[in-house]
């Protein structure tokens, strides 16, 4: 993945397909901020 980001240089890019047993909250402080894990109902405008 990380090599695709930095190919496409996206603003954002949100991680999708997470399971249950990974905390969002715990995830947002590890990741960079320009990576995010994806929730029900995120809504993307484009």
């Amino acid at each position: 993945i990380e090599d695709w980001i930095e190919k496409l240089k996206p603003r954002i890019t949100y991680l999708t397909v997470l399971t249950n047993f990974m905390d969002y909250d715990a995830l947002c402080k590890e990741l960079p901020d320009h990576i995010r894990p994806a929730y029900d109902g995120l809504v993307i405008e484009i």
